[in-house]
């Protein structure tokens, strides 16, 4: 009888291994997404409260909030406007004789949230 002595793979091992990588990454990458859309919403969420010290600094030393969001880079509360990163549109709005605010931006921060925004005196919010 002769013995074989072979230092290949067989196939079925192959198969195995590849079944096991295809297994860990069906398991990995929902995690990894899910990951990665937490982490961005909450860049936006840091964001907007970023705005919201500015706006805060603003109404505190003005008595009021800026009619234009622009006017918090002009006269210096801020460096730069930050952009939203999904390329939705920031929207600034201020009512009540100009003593509440709403700065909201619409965009598809995650699958399932597409309106995140700030209030006077509220935390950041994500819809």
């Amino acid at each position: 009888m002769t013995t074989r002595s072979s230092s290949a793979f067989t196939l079925v091992e192959i198969m195995i291994v590849v079944a096991v990588i295809g297994i860990l990454a069906a398991i990995a990458i929902p995690s990894f997404k899910k990951a990665r859309e937490n982490s961005q919403l909450n860049v936006y969420l840091k964001n907007l409260a970023v705005y919201q010290g500015a706006l805060d600094q603003y109404a505190f030393a003005n008595g009021q909030f800026p009619d234009d969001i622009n006017d918090l880079v002009t006269q210096g509360y801020l460096k730069r406007l930050y952009d939203c990163p999904v390329g939705g549109a920031y929207e600034w709005s201020v009512k009540d004789d100009n003593q509440k605010y709403h700065l909201v931006c619409h965009g598809q921060h995650t699958p399932t949230i597409n309106h995140v925004c700030i209030h006077e005196n509220q935390p950041p919010t994500a819809k």
